[in-house]
């Protein structure tokens, strides 16, 4: 049995809205595997209410509170709640210092877990960077978020049944990115993918990408991209 963490993403976008939608997929795995989710219960049932009055569904049938004791699935998913220090309901589409915050502490928070060895792995629902630089994060995503937890070079891939790709650069502006590529980072990206994968005993073929691949995200990362 493996305890996957799922982190809450930005309140106020798509992702919790997402998890809700792939309920019916992930029913197989929640019966071999725990799937908790970092964040408050108040925030998940804000988006479930138009799900359960679409497909009848309860809440209490998706969602269970945290238990540390548990060592067998429970068959829904876990909340791990943050303990935030105030309430606050979702405003979705906006951008807000306190909805950064909270993507940002669901973060860090699973990221403590996995060091602790309370849970395996992360999967993270979407953030907005321009909400956790709001919210007092330096860093500008996931990648350079758990590069600097962990201590740890990490890569960005993306993977689909066409075709995969390894990210040399990352959260740049355009005008940086030559200056960014060399040989050893180019050795080390590969070599980080390579083994990982090795370890699954899988292999794949990748494309190399060096672009700035979130177009500027509101000039928070470059003017370059503006249209």
């Amino acid at each position: 049995m493996n305890k996957i963490g799922i982190t809450i993403g930005d309140v106020n976008g798509i992702g919790i809205e997402v998890l809700i939608k792939s309920f019916k997929e992930l029913k197989s795995i929640l019966k071999q595997n725990r799937l908790i989710v970092f964040g408050e219960k108040a925030h998940l049932e804000f988006y479930f209410k138009e799900q359960e009055m679409k497909n009848n569904l309860q809440f209490t049938d998706m969602f269970t509170e945290f238990s540390p004791t548990l060592n067998k699935p429970s068959g829904r998913f876990e909340i791990f709640p943050l303990k935030f220090r105030r309430s606050y309901l979702p405003e979705p589409g906006r951008i807000t210092k306190i909805s950064g915050e909270l993507a940002y502490r669901s973060i860090i928070t699973a990221c403590s877990e996995v060091k602790n060895k309370n849970i395996d792995s992360i999967v993270t629902l979407p953030i907005s960077k321009e909400s956790i630089r709001a919210g007092g994060c330096r860093q500008t995503g996931h990648t350079t978020i758990l590069e600097d937890y962990f201590k740890k070079k990490i890569t960005m891939v993306f993977l689909s049944e066409e075709m995969n790709v390894i990210l040399i650069t990352i959260h740049l502006p355009i005008s940086k990115v030559p200056g960014k590529i060399s040989k050893e980072e180019i050795i080390q990206k590969i070599e980080t993918v390579y083994h990982f994968f090795k370890k699954r005993k899988r292999n794949q073929k990748f494309l190399i990408l060096g672009l700035n691949p979130h177009a500027g995200e509101n000039s928070l990362l470059g003017k370059e991209e503006e249209s």
